[in-house]
């Protein structure tokens, strides 16, 4: 079959306007690449990010550079990812499970998912003076004294708060919830008895344990935590044998960034979760590394959106 000259020029312009893509994708990233993380320095999420993104600057030979936007439940620089250019240089730390009603971004949906970084573990936790010494205690207390005690997390709809409500839903007491922009001023809080009770990842409160200025009382997930084995699962200080919760760190990127792209992206990236010296940094601080492939982080993510919104719901829990 002959082709007509004009089909041959069309194909030629075609062939060109590919392998300038294709070129353009070989030879990214071009210039330094932002790593926006909705929540401020010092909790777990930027924890995650910084181990992460000092790795990346090696991988990619650009730096990979932390920005905290906080607020919102991270919606502030969810919509900024949203719609940044779908060209890799803007990705976004994803911290889940998180509810918000009305989200102006969808963040389960939203975004080209990259990879599953890692899992953590939360914490009920108190200050080291405190009277209570077992969340048996802090229940009990809650039943006989309905609405008395108050517990801080790191944001309305945030993981914390889902995990602490699922708790008080599943023990028949009712908590009064203080929302923080972030979990690092909330630890900070903590640490100083301006609260007296908070549910908070685990990451940031290990050392404030060993370092003896905290009290942890118990761990969302079923198994106890190699930092801290002393520590009892809720399953087991609150007799739910069911119980078994963790907070989770995701890399996505705009929507429409090209395959190439993310390949690369989740190639260097798994390749720094691999890294041991890495693996010892999260673990000291009960996170473990969790890498996926973008198809794999797309499930978890549809499945952690639906399980998630039941509860919230179930809860009353709006805003975020």
């Amino acid at each position: 079959m002959r082709l007509s000259r004009r089909a041959l020029v069309q194909a030629a312009a075609g062939a060109v306007v590919v392998g300038r893509a294709a070129n353009a994708q070989a030879a990214w990233p071009t210039r330094s690449v932002s790593l926006m993380v909705g929540y401020p320095p010092g909790g777990t999420t930027d924890i995650v990010a910084r181990g992460i993104a000092e790795r990346l600057t090696k991988a990619f030979g650009q730096s990979v550079l932390v920005e905290n936007k906080a607020g919102a439940t991270g919606m502030i620089a969810a919509q900024l990812v949203a719609k940044a250019p779908p060209d890799g240089h803007q990705l976004l730390m994803l911290a889940g499970p998180n509810f918000v009603d009305n989200p102006p971004v969808d963040t389960y949906t939203a975004f080209a998912p990259v990879t599953l970084l890692a899992k953590g573990a939360t914490m009920f936790a108190v200050p080291a003076g405190s009277p209570w010494t077992s969340l048996r205690q802090v229940l009990d207390e809650a039943k006989a004294k309905p609405g008395t005690i108050s517990y801080a997390t790191s944001g309305i709809g945030s993981g914390q708060h889902l995990f602490a409500e699922l708790v008080a839903q599943r023990s028949g007491v009712t908590l009064n919830h203080i929302p923080y922009k972030g979990g690092g001023q909330a630890v900070t809080d903590l640490v100083a008895g301006q609260v007296p009770f908070a549910m908070l990842g685990a990451a940031p409160l290990v050392p404030h344990i060993k370092g003896g200025r905290l009290r942890g009382l118990a761990v969302s997930t079923k198994q106890r935590l190699a930092a801290l084995p002393d520590v009892p699962s809720i399953a087991e200080a609150a007799g739910i044998a069911d119980y078994d919760a963790f907070q989770w760190f995701a890399l996505v990127a705009p929507p429409g960034t090209p395959a190439p792209i993310i390949e690369r992206i989740n190639r260097e990236t798994r390749a720094a979760l691999a890294d041991p010296a890495l693996g010892q940094a999260f673990a000291a601080t009960a996170i473990e590394p969790a890498p996926s492939s973008p198809g794999e982080l797309g499930a978890f993510l549809k499945a952690q959106k639906e399980g998630w919104n039941e509860i919230a719901k179930l809860r009353g829990i709006t805003g975020g």
